[in-house]
């Protein structure tokens, strides 16, 4: 654990109040519940429950604000990313042009939209969940944009195309977690329509813009809603409360319009039709008055920056490039003393991952990943981040008696994080 309290699930870092046992959280609502933790002791040993029914995991909004919109309740659950206290948003110096403020037909601008829309149902089998979003198609083979919390933790990504009615698998190529934005590829798809993509840098305050996606997750005809630009550069701390990560989010395009849950990774429209955001964020449901309800997107320059990073296989320590590899732990930052050794905790090993294969325990200390040096969580994220499932990395660690020990281990296959 750092000194803000948070805890690292291969990295991706957890907020104090989702830790084991925080007051008010449940235990059964962290991600890191689907498995079983702990001591080889002090455990019993059995298999993870595996099949069954999906059961709906719906998450109450518990601050007011602006939340990730992704994971509709589609007897499955809602992800909700909470506004929490906005720094606030930096001026922008418009040009010369009018605002385009004319009335807008949101169904009209919508209907234009539509055909390059798919809907996107996602499975978490760990928890027995399901939950829905949008997509944007890119390519007529199926290259889908998205946002990434859309498809965070999921097994399983089922996409519908919106034009044929058609439903396909899909795999993820890649996503930038910090910034919400992933890719995927729809297996077998071919002839589909492309979305018209337009220029982020044009819009202004005061525009008309349309949301489009599928909003309540239940799919069919997406819907639209519109309304005027009210920032170009608005800045928000969201909370995910289906795992109750928390981000930053900047330099995104703020439209007061009632985007609602399921519309994540739709569509933000001018009125001819073309896409100049990526929905992210909206309002919460605590904001009942229509003119403060607002939703926010990603600029889609910056959107399409990601998606270019990803198709040329380029792995940084913010994106990450195809199926997502996982050694297995939660783990927090350790400075290290005269007893103890610097490097990366070991609170959680994961039930049958590679890290307990490899034979870590909880209290050991990771000090090495490939002969370098491990001081702290978002190094070794870094490291895990541009590795592939299957791979083989050499591992140091030591035990609580100081003891040091190596092996390697070979990562294996984790949902997107």
């Amino acid at each position: 654990m750092d000194a803000s309290g948070r805890r690292d699930f291969d990295g991706m870092w957890v907020p104090p109040q989702s830790q084991y046992g925080a007051p008010g959280i449940p235990p059964q609502r962290g991600r890191a519940e689907s498995v079983r933790v702990g001591r080889r002791s002090d455990l019993q040993r059995r298999p993870p429950r595996r099949g069954g029914p999906l059961r709906a995991l719906l998450l109450i909004l518990v601050v007011v604000g602006a939340l990730f919109v992704g994971y509709a309740a589609r007897s499955g659950r809602l992800a909700t990313l909470v506004h929490e206290n906005s720094p606030g948003s930096i001026a922008v110096t418009t040009t010369e042009r009018q605002p385009d403020a004319a009335p807008i037909d949101p169904a009209a601008v919508g209907a234009l939209v539509a055909p390059a829309l798919v809907d996107i149902t996602v499975t978490d089998q760990s928890l027995g969940v399901e939950g829905a979003g949008t997509g944007i198609l890119l390519t007529s083979d199926g290259q889908v944009l998205t946002s990434q919390h859309v498809i965070k933790g999921a097994n399983k990504i089922s996409v519908t195309a919106v034009s044929n009615g058609a439903t396909y698998d899909a795999t993820t190529l890649g996503y930038d977690s910090g910034h919400d934005v992933a890719l995927i590829k729809l297996s077998g798809a071919q002839g589909l329509p492309v979305a018209r993509l337009g220029d982020s840098d044009a819009v202004m305050p005061g525009d008309q813009l349309v949301a489009v996606g599928n909003a309540g997750g239940v799919g069919g005809a997406p819907s639209s809603v519109g309304g005027p630009v009210t920032d170009l550069n608005a800045t928000i701390i969201a909370r995910n409360e289906a795992d109750m990560s928390r981000k930053n989010l900047a330099g995104l395009i703020e439209v007061q319009a009632n985007v609602v849950p399921g519309q994540s990774g739709g569509s933000l429209v001018n009125r001819s039709g073309q896409v100049v955001g990526l929905i992210t964020a909206a309002s919460g449901p605590m904001v009942s008055a229509p003119k403060d309800k607002h939703g926010y997107a990603i600029p889609i320059k910056q959107a399409l920056g990601i998606v270019d990073q990803i198709r040329r296989g380029v792995p940084t320590d913010d994106v990450h490039i195809g199926p997502t590899a996982t050694l297995g732990v939660m783990i927090s930052d350790q400075s290290g003393t005269a007893t103890t050794a610097r490097g990366v905790h070991v609170d959680m090993v994961v039930f049958d991952s590679p890290a307990e294969s490899a034979g870590l325990e909880n209290g050991d200390v990771i000090t090495a990943i490939d002969g370098r040096p491990i001081d702290s969580v978002k190094a070794l994220r870094a490291i895990i981040n541009r590795h592939r499932p299957h791979d083989v990395i050499a591992l140091n660690w030591s035990d609580e008696s100081g003891h040091p020990h190596t092996g390697n281990v070979e990562l294996a296959d984790g949902p997107p994080n």
